[in-house]
């Protein structure tokens, strides 16, 4: 069983309309049929997928829920959302149009209808095109940044009136311009940049199949239950016998989400001795632009999809490539800088567990913490299966650990801030390597399961101290293994807040219904259960909270299952019968005292306070001046606040973290 940390991607016609209407330049989805073609007529196949997909759904679903007309209007408004998430396409008057057959969509799938969705699909489409068609003519002039305007930072109500749809989109080109202007490109380069955009979402959405519109209803369906299921459409056949195979490319050791329309640097798969160059990147920094060679034309990426962004940066081994960063410690329009780097492979080992040791002064004598980064809870299941020697993360893991006990390190803090989950069963078997005997939580669905696996006797336990860190972004077996070293009082939890996704999920190959063999709908992933701590509370939107918190610079109300639509709500059960093997009650307050003595000492951790504060105050404006004085004068005042805090010295931001963590480990291990 697999627990499914986040949201799946959606297909390629949403993640093209959010791209376009988050970046405020809505283009036409008309594809190269023309209005009603073939793309936006549904086939009876399209039909019958949609209807075995609600039999499933309202039958084994974790909560199981009739088609029926209050379910029809959930997923109507989840569609429309879908279809038009900045509310940027239709008007009041649009959706007036749907008033009595919003509620009749599940009568509609039954009886094998699918017009009203693609029906909608069309109408965002006709619209889209209306609007093209004046983006194309406002990118031909300079917009006036001498007024005094301002555009909502979040969506608002559905306009009125076309004119008002007309406002909005002359004010998020606007806005567009002015904040590719603060980063110091010339009108002539964005111009250039926002057309490439456009008219690059163009020509995805000309190529829209009937399938993507369907994948587009049928995922909005799926998410009006919870936000982790999803469809995914099958996919056509390609003949590729006739091509090539291109030569091996390399990347540079980072995984990348698009955030805001920015590449934002979210992981680091690292070769074993990475550069200085490589240590110059922390997490949450933008990509603005690439250069291919030291001396190349810096080429803007405002405009690209993620896949292409990532192919700009893929090339061969030994070749370099410099890349133009707008740090995250910098703000959304802080100072850029430009780094460069050298492409080489990177080991299937960087993907996978890593120790690290430390040595830190504590009381005048050093102690030597070993720390354990854990990407992902992962296993071989077919060598398993075949009865081969198989690769884990927990096999993994109790290697490193035997390596740092042999080194004569007796502290390990286990790093699993960007941990998203993975193999549940896995997730158990690690916990074995700190827990000898127990309980290990309960997933609860239409029967209830206790795990309670048995250790593996070829793997020596770790009995020494330790401490988990985690994130906003930990989720799924990451909190479950997390928790269950909190109940157990095994280990300190530092850090921040996790996610709070603690569903269980599987996947129905929707073909077995076709009465042709040939025949593909595709695969349908539903929750069908909860996981529950052994204290008795739930993972889902509980989460697991930290016995001591560290700075963070993220958001919480930006990221985590409760700022997900339609989100399952927790609950709490009888705790499971378990013995903890230890208790921090006693010494928390005194590591409080010392980790707080530290941060009002640490530049570092002053650095990682004062970001936070602001990133806090960023995201709690509700509109955006479109003046250029008043945005200049924004922005220097936060050049001169990040400067200041660049003058404190202090260190990476991410290092800074998980020094302080492994201070308190080393506290906590002096004081027991």
């Amino acid at each position: 069983m697999h627990i499914s940390p986040l949201p799946p991607r959606r297909p390629i016609v949403r993640r093209v309309l959010a791209t376009l209407l988050t970046g405020a330049l809505c283009a036409s989805a008309l594809a190269a049929n023309g209005p009603g073609g073939p793309a936006w007529q549904p086939t009876a196949d399209d039909s019958a997928t949609a209807l075995w997909m609600s039999r499933v759904l309202g039958r084994y679903h974790l909560t199981p829920t009739p088609f029926d007309a209050a379910l029809s209007e959930k997923v109507f408004q989840r569609y429309l959302n879908e279809l038009d998430p900045e509310h940027a396409c239709l008007t009041q008057a649009d959706l007036d149009q749907y008033a009595s057959a919003r509620s009749k969509l599940g009568e509609a799938v039954k009886n094998e209808n699918l017009s009203l969705p693609f029906g909608l699909y069309k109408l965002v489409a006709e619209r889209l095109q209306e609007r093209y068609a004046f983006t194309r003519q406002e990118l031909n002039r300079v917009p006036d940044f001498t007024l005094d305007e301002r555009i909502a930072a979040k969506p608002r109500d559905w306009a009125a009136t076309p004119a008002q749809l007309t406002t909005l989109w002359r004010k998020t080109i606007k806005r567009d311009w002015l904040q590719l202007r603060l980063m110091g490109e010339s009108d002539s380069a964005i111009a250039a940049a926002l057309g490439r955009r456009n008219e690059t979402a163009v020509q995805r959405l000309g190529n829209t199949r009937h399938s993507d519109v369907l994948a587009l209803f049928l995922n909005a369906y799926v998410n009006s239950f919870d936000p982790h299921g999803s469809f995914q459409a099958p996919l056509e056949p390609v003949d590729n016998s006739n091509t090539p195979a291109p030569p091996p490319l390399t990347g540079l050791g980072f995984t990348w989400r698009m955030t805001d329309g920015f590449p934002t640097l979210f992981g680091k798969t690292l070769p074993p001795n990475p550069s200085d160059a490589l240590l110059q990147l922390d997490y949450g920094d933008r990509l603005l632009g690439a250069a291919q060679g030291a001396d190349g034309p810096m080429e803007s990426i405002i405009g690209y999809s993620l896949t292409e962004v990532m192919n700009r940066l893929r090339g061969a081994a030994g070749s370099t490539v410099v890349l133009d960063i707008l740090p995250a410690s910098a703000g959304i329009q802080g100072p850029r800088r430009r780094v460069m780097l050298t492409r080489q492979p990177i080991p299937k080992a960087a993907l996978e567990a890593s120790s690290t040791i430390t040595t830190l002064n504590v009381n005048g004598k050093p102690q030597r913490v070993g720390i354990i980064t854990l990407p992902r809870f992962y296993e071989d299941f077919a060598a398993r299966k075949r009865g081969e020697d198989f690769q884990s993360s927990t096999r993994d893991v109790a290697k490193l650990l035997q390596g740092l006990r042999a080194a004569g390190v007796d502290k390990v803090l286990l790093d699993l801030r960007r941990n998203e989950g993975g193999a549940l069963l896995d997730v158990v078997a690690m916990a074995r390597l700190f827990l000898p005997e127990g309980p290990f939580g309960q997933q609860v669905g239409d029967k209830v399961e206790v795990f309670n696996a048995s250790a593996d006797a070829s793997l020596a336990p770790w009995s020494g101290a330790l401490a988990v860190l985690i994130s906003r972004h930990s989720a799924a077996g990451a909190e479950i293994f997390a928790a269950t070293i909190q109940d157990y009082g095994r280990g300190l939890i530092l850090g921040e807040s996790s996610f709070a996704n603690g569903t269980v999920h599987t996947s129905v190959n929707l073909d077995r219904f076709a009465k042709d063999p040939r025949t593909q709908y595709g695969v349908l992933q539903l929750t069908i259960s909860q996981y529950y701590r052994n204290s008795g509370k739930s993972i889902q939107m509980y989460g697991v909270a930290p016995d001591i918190g560290l700075p963070v610079t993220i958001d919480a109300s930006t990221i985590g299952e409760a700022v997900l639509a339609n989100a399952l709500p927790g609950s709490e059960r009888a705790a499971l019968n378990y013995q903890p093997t230890g208790n921090f009650s006693a010494l928390l307050p005194r590591l409080r005292s010392q980790h707080e003595a530290r941060m009002r000492d640490d530049a570092g951790l002053q650095k990682l306070q004062a970001l936070a504060a602001q990133f806090a105050a960023q995201n709690k404006k509700d509109s955006i001046s479109l003046n250029e004085a008043e945005r200049r004068m924004e922005v220097s005042d936060a050049e001169r606040q990040f400067k200041a805090l660049d003058a404190t010295g202090g260190a990476n931001l991410d290092a800074a973290v998980l020094q302080e963590a492994a201070r308190i480990l080393a506290d906590a291990a002096a004081l027991q």
